[in-house]
């Protein structure tokens, strides 16, 4: 952030061409923070139960924690 007036080189593949833009405007789409954790298990007999409860646990609510790779 401290180099945030920075411009940064970006491809656009879909036009083939190279443009220039503000560090800070890509910053503003890193997450912030970023959780990863496993849960194991001797069976997948319960892997509903064990995410609701990892996610209560971690103070993740289901319908706000981003479910997919980011």
């Amino acid at each position: 952030m401290a180099e945030g007036s920075k411009k940064v080189n970006i491809f656009d593949p879909s036009t083939g061409k190279t443009s220039p833009e503000p560090l800070l405007e890509i910053f503003k789409f890193i997450p912030a923070k970023v959780v990863h954790f496993r849960v194991f298990a001797t069976s997948h007999d319960h892997d509903r139960e064990l995410a609701l409860a990892a996610e209560k646990a971690l103070g993740f609510p289901l319908n706000e924690a981003i479910t997919t790779n980011v």
